[in-house]
C-alpha cells in the first residue's frame, strides 16, 4: 500500500502535527499518522495499522520504489535478503570466519523447501531478536517508516549497481568518489559544480549519488539520471 505525507506545519506552537502520513485513497476516512517529521508520521500511521500485514506493506513501498521487474526479480531479493542478514549477524558478533563456514555447511548440502525454509528464517531471526532485546515489531516498522523517506536515494543507489553482481554497489573507491549521475531541470543539464544549464551532454556536469540526492530532494522538477541512460549522440550542443 501507497503511503502519502504532506508537510502541514499548522499554526500552532507544538510541532508534533507538523508532518502528517495516510494510505493512498484514504484521504477522507483515514486513518492519519503524526509526527515532527515525514519518517515519524509514516512510523506513527504505521503503528496503528494492526490490520494491515507487514509483508503488504512492504509490497507497497517497493511497488512505489522500483519497476515490477525489480520487485519480482528472485534473484535481486535473495541478495538483498542476504546482504541485511549477514549485517544483522555481523553486528551481534558474528565473524567473518563463521560466516564462511556456515556458508560451505549449507551449500554443501540439498536446497531446501522454500517455504519450509522461509518458516525457519521467520523462528530463527525472532529467536534472535529476543536474545538480544530487539522488539522486532518496532524494528521493522521503523526502517519501513526511515525507507519511505529514502527513494530517491534509494533507486539511484540500485541504477549504479553493478550489473550480473549480487554485490549492492561497486567495490573501492569508485563507489563513494564516482560521479556517474547528471542533473536535469526543465530540459537542461547541470553544469559542472552546478553552475549554470546547459543542453549538451558534452558540457552536463558528473554528479556522486549523494550530490544527485542533495539536488533532486525537495525540488519541484529536478531529476537526476544514471550517465548511461543519456547517450552522446541523443543530446544537443547549445547551451545556455
Amino acid at each position: 500500500m501507497k503511503i502519502v505525507t504532506d508537510h502541514v506545519f499548522p499554526p500552532i506552537p507544538v510541532r508534533e502535527f507538523d508532518w502528517s502520513a495516510h494510505f493512498d485513497g484514504q484521504e477522507e476516512g483515514g486513518p492519519y499518522g503524526r509526527g515532527r517529521t515525514e519518517q515519524e508520521a509514516i512510523l506513527d500511521l504505521l503503528g496503528s495499522q494492526e490490520r494491515y500485514e507487514f509483508q503488504t506493506l512492504v509490497r507497497g513501498w517497493l511497488m512505489e520504489c522500483f519497476s515490477m521487474e525489480v520487485c519480482r526479480d528472485t534473484a535481486e531479493r535473495n541478495h538483498r535478503f542476504l546482504e541485511e542478514a549477514l549485517e544483522l549477524v555481523q553486528a551481534k558478533g558474528c565473524t567473518r570466519s563463521e560466516a564462511h563456514q556456515l556458508v560451505d555447511y549449507v551449500f554443501g548440502r540439498p536446497a531446501g523447501d522454500p517455504f519450509q525454509e522461509a518458516g525457519g528464517v521467520a523462528v530463527t531471526f525472532a529467536a534472535l531478536c529476543d536474545a538480544g532485546n530487539i522488539n522486532v515489531d518496532d524494528a521493522a516498522n521503523t526502517e519501513l517508516a526511515r525507507v519511505w523517506t529514502k527513494i530517491e536515494k534509494i533507486r539511484a543507489k540500485q541504477a549504479a549497481k553493478p550489473k550480473h553482481s549480487p554485490l549492492p554497489e561497486h567495490v573501492g573507491n569508485e563507489a563513494k568518489t564516482g560521479k556517474h549521475f547528471l542533473i536535469r531541470k526543465k530540459g537542461y543539464f547541470y553544469r559542472p559544480g552546478a553552475m549554470g544549464y546547459t543542453s549538451s551532454i558534452h558540457e552536463a556536469g558528473r554528479f556522486t549519488i549523494d550530490e544527485a540526492h542533495a539536488h533532486t530532494q525537495n525540488s519541484d522538477g529536478v531529476t537526476s539520471h544514471l550517465e548511461s541512460e543519456w547517450p552522446p549522440e541523443s543530446a544537443g550542443a547549445a547551451s545556455s
